[in-house]
């Protein structure tokens, strides 16, 4: 298992979704039209609109892709996967903020959001072999800041999630106070009725939204002065 880190700081010129876990450097190589991509270089950082199934070759070429348009589910995304690639898509203008041949870094190394930075940006590969890991005794368990991080850490030999920081889920991927979908009528800034009730559309309860597709049960940590039977959950 590799896992990369930056060993500098810097801040970043553009973000978006992160696709995959790495990090790259190389020079920036924007492409609009496919018929270009003759003149993609291999190495270089495809920084592009969108992409689609014409835009192969370049894909394979390039050390990491930065896109204007797209998510986690678009074209580049998924492509960038297959080729463990590392990709910032969804910068909205990657295309215009940055110069043809210009040295940039980009990192997925940090969750969920990628970033793209000027310049090239130290950093560093670490590879662990899981299968030399010695075996403990202790019930080793994973806990989580971040929810994506689940997506990175689950190959590790844990016995699981052993805590799951439930507000940064809200903030990360429900995206609205829970109380503000039990009780709507409360909010009074038009602008995050209009917020919600973009969240929400389809949902005929809007308390609905926040449990679609999580379970229903927390497991809550008591006091530490407080016991509870084991089996309660």
């Amino acid at each position: 298992m590799a896992t990369w880190r930056l060993t500098a700081p810097a801040d970043p010129i553009l973000s978006g979704a992160a696709v995959g876990e790495g990090i790259a450097s190389g020079a920036a190589c924007i492409i609009r039209d496919p018929r270009d991509l003759a003149r993609f270089p291999r190495g270089a950082i495809l920084v592009t609109g969108s992409t689609d199934p014409d835009w192969m070759p370049a894909m394979r070429r390039a050390a990491g892709i930065v896109t204007d348009h797209g998510g986690p589910t678009s074209h580049a995304a998924i492509v960038a996967r297959e080729l463990g690639l590392p990709a910032v898509v969804g910068t909205g203008d990657g295309t215009t903020r940055l110069n043809d041949g210009e040295a940039i870094t980009l990192s997925c190394a940090q969750g969920d959001r990628g970033a793209v930075y000027s310049g090239i940006v130290p950093f560093v590969r670490d590879e662990v072999t899981l299968g030399d890991l010695p075996g403990t005794r202790t019930r080793l368990m994973v806990n989580l800041a971040d929810p994506s991080g689940a997506m990175r850490w689950w190959r590790l030999p844990a016995q699981g999630v052993g805590l799951a920081r439930m507000e940064f889920i809200i903030a990360d991927l429900i995206r609205i106070h829970p109380m503000a979908l039990v009780r709507p009528d409360a909010v009074t800034s038009p602008r995050d009725r209009a917020h919600i009730a973009r969240m929400v559309r389809g949902y005929s309860d809007p308390a609905d939204f926040s449990s679609s597709g999580w379970p229903r049960g927390w497991r809550v940590s008591p006091p530490s002065s407080t016991r509870i039977p084991r089996s309660c959950g």
